[in-house]
């Protein structure tokens, strides 16, 4: 009885948010009773919680070590492998849960999710399909199960594509699917949706990410998965928000786990303190170090399927003037958040250069220098085009190497031309444009940085495979190991050039590369996101590097590979007239103006 309320307590005091009181509370419970499985598993569930992953994972291995058929163990372990990227692992443990455990619908879940997150998308597709089954394995309405898994299906986007043919079919699927899946959420009613969760489970899962990639205009894909969205989440973009009087308030909602020092940190810093009362709301990333905000009021918070309702009443609450969120679709909670009406005026941002799609986002700030001819078709919110690239870059921050340095380089017997970016920006179309820089440079490598084993493999498999059907050698084609930022930076100073990706240029890359003095050949295209390497070029006046097709860009890479002596010259140029850029804060000079008219 004792040992009972004891855990009763160390529960309660982490409900009423006293967490280290409740960590204390277990530890001196399981010193106690240290196989006490009860004990061990709420400890593992708030270790979860509060994202402990890693301490979770060993207390839920201990209590299998005293109980090896514990399921529900199981499946908690898989789950959090998930969140720590340890797929093959979570699925270990999930197909254990399964073997003891047919009808364990989150077993199901939780190896769904690494399947697909290791590229196993069909296998991973039918065990989500399979948990929808056994979630309304009461529910006699087939309508629903079917448009459910229809849903599921929406997902099925690889990350790497084998050929271009397989994005052409990739995509009329896609396109098929949305339209079939809207048809039948307007037969169905918000109760149909509200069963176990069901509908706001489902929108969590619907991860748009890698459609970008597919290199084509999204707005109307993007309109219509915002639609089904706002079905499955029951939300709506009614403004019903009260005036402030004095200072506004704006809201800057993000996970903050991409670029947030570039994207957002250097870009706010000088948005008027007398003008707004700012707060930065962090989603879903306990391990953000908030020291290094700046002093504005933050705040942490867990948005899931679960809480979903409570969250998004909360943030309607606070009334805020302006909500930013610098990254939608670079995770689903950015999605989910989106399809919600937060506030009077909302914005996003070439973070995730993609639209959002969403009638709730009033605007996307991009850069003048990277959007094409007729760029508004694009977007489904008000386009606003700032200065240059749209951002203030301190060249400091990216700056690695020294004129002296390349001057002292020696030249290596290879030509090593470096492809950068992760595996699943690198379109099939990227694979003719590398065949002709074979044949056109004979003594040339290329090097891939690695991302994750499978994308890596599918990746490197397809570009070998292109190279031999082209009786190019092969073992041109070298994969590398992701680096901490000093090795990086000695890696890019050790390779002649490199090329941009086709379709999907690299931002943040660039801006290292440029600081290593590694000049990056760039072709411009239709979209805003094929366009920031030239963007930025363009910013530093030098253009010569910038190409308007794949033949240009290998006559470029031909004449600084046969002639070294002007491949350092070019380099030293380039680091010169990036270290002189002079950039200003426009996203701050554009929020001090926002609310003016």
């Amino acid at each position: 009885m004792e040992k009972k309320l004891e855990l009763v307590n160390a529960i309660k005091k982490y409900k009423e948010g006293d967490i280290n009181g409740a960590i204390n509370k277990f530890h001196i419970l399981i010193k106690k009773y240290p196989r006490d499985k009860d004990i061990l598993y709420n400890y593992g569930i708030i270790l979860g919680e509060i994202e402990e992953y890693e301490k979770e994972q060993k207390i839920y291995k201990t209590i299998l070590k005293i109980d090896p058929s514990d399921v529900s163990t199981m499946v908690n372990l898989s789950v959090s492998l998930n969140s720590t990227k340890d797929f093959s692992e979570a699925i270990f443990y999930a197909n254990k849960a399964i073997n003891l455990n047919k009808q364990i619908y989150q077993a199901y879940e939780a190896r769904g999710i690494a399947k697909i997150s290791i590229a196993e998308i069909d296998t991973g597709i039918e065990d989500l399909k399979k948990w929808v089954e056994l979630i309304l394995i009461n529910n006699k309405t087939e309508n629903i199960k079917s448009v459910l898994k229809d849903c599921i299906d929406l997902i099925n986007i690889p990350a790497v594509y084998v050929n271009n043919m397989e994005v052409e079919n990739v995509r009329i699927k896609i396109e098929n699917k949305l339209e079939q899946v809207l048809k039948k959420l307007s037969l169905l009613k918000e109760k149909d949706l509200a069963q176990d969760n069901i509908g706001k489970e489902i929108a969590f899962k619907l991860n748009f990410f890698y459609l970008g990639y597919q290199q084509k205009n999204d707005r109307k894909i993007n309109e219509k998965y915002n639609t089904i969205l706002t079905k499955l989440l029951n939300s709506d973009d009614r403004k019903i928000f009260y005036k402030n009087n004095g200072k506004k308030k704006l809201g800057i909602i993000s996970t903050f786990q991409v670029h947030p020092k570039l994207f957002i940190f250097d870009q706010i810093n000088e948005i008027s303190l007398y003008k707004y009362d700012i707060e930065i709301i962090i989603i879903n990333n306990k391990s953000l170090d908030i020291k290094s905000l700046p002093s504005y009021k933050h705040q942490h918070l867990r948005l899931s399927a679960k809480n979903y309702d409570g969250i998004i009443e909360y943030l309607k609450l606070k009334n805020y003037d302006v909500a930013f969120f610098p990254d939608i679709g670079v995770s689903i909670t950015s999605r989910i958040l989106s399809a919600n009406r937060l506030a009077k005026v909302s914005l996003t941002s070439w973070l995730h250069p993609v639209t959002s799609g969403s009638k709730c986002i009033d605007i996307f700030l991009s850069g003048q220098l990277m959007e094409g001819s007729n760029p508004q078709d694009s977007y489904s919110e008000k386009l606003v085009t700032l200065p240059g690239i749209g951002l203030y870059i301190n060249p400091l921050d990216y700056i690695s190497t020294s004129i002296n340095e390349i001057e002292c380089r020696e030249k290596s017997k290879k030509f090593r031309i470096g492809i950068l970016q992760t595996p699943f920006k690198i379109h099939p179309r990227m694979d003719a444009l590398l065949i002709q820089l074979a044949k056109k440079i004979p003594n040339s490598e290329f090097i891939f940085i690695g991302l994750q084993k499978e994308l890596d493999e599918k990746l490197i498999n397809r570009i070998r495979t292109s190279f031999k059907l082209a009786n190019i050698d092969n073992r041109k084609v070298h994969l590398i190991k992701r680096m901490k930022k000093g090795e990086y930076d000695n890696f890019l100073k050790s390779i002649d050039i490199a090329i941009d990706t086709l379709g999907w240029s690299g931002g943040n890359t660039a801006l290292d590369a440029f600081g290593a003095a590694l000049p990056v050949l760039t072709v411009e295209g239709d979209q805003m996101r094929a366009n920031h390497t030239a963007g930025l070029y363009k910013l530093i006046n030098l253009e010569n590097f910038i190409s308007s097709n794949e033949m240009k860009l290998v006559e470029r890479a031909v004449i600084l590979y046969e002639n070294y002596n002007y491949l350092i010259d070019q380099k030293k140029l380039l680091l010169s007239k990036f270290s002189s850029l002079k950039t200003e804060k426009y996203f701050s000079v554009f929020f001090n103006t926002l609310l003016d008219a």
